[in-house]
């Protein structure tokens, strides 16, 4: 998710890059560049610096948080 903070740390190039390449920025809808992380014990979290609605808003990638080696659903296994 992006600021009016972030908008100000990008360079020109950068913000034509993104705001060319997307379809979703091109549109001007709200959505998100980072991938959700799944957890089973803790909310989920996403990788986009920034990002503070991961259940909210559309992410294109989700994974799941072993895939990243996340530990907690080995513990949610060992209490059942």
């Amino acid at each position: 998710m992006n600021t009016a903070g972030d908008d100000a740390e990008r360079s020109d190039a950068e913000e034509w890059r993104m705001n060319t390449s997307c379809r979703d920025c091109r549109a001007g809808l709200e959505h998100c560049h980072g991938t959700i992380i799944r957890h089973w014990l803790h909310r989920s979290e996403c990788t986009e610096e920034g990002c503070t609605s991961p259940e909210l808003m559309p992410h294109a990638f989700v994974v799941d948080c072993d895939a990243v080696g996340c530990r907690c659903a080995e513990v949610d296994a060992l209490a059942v």
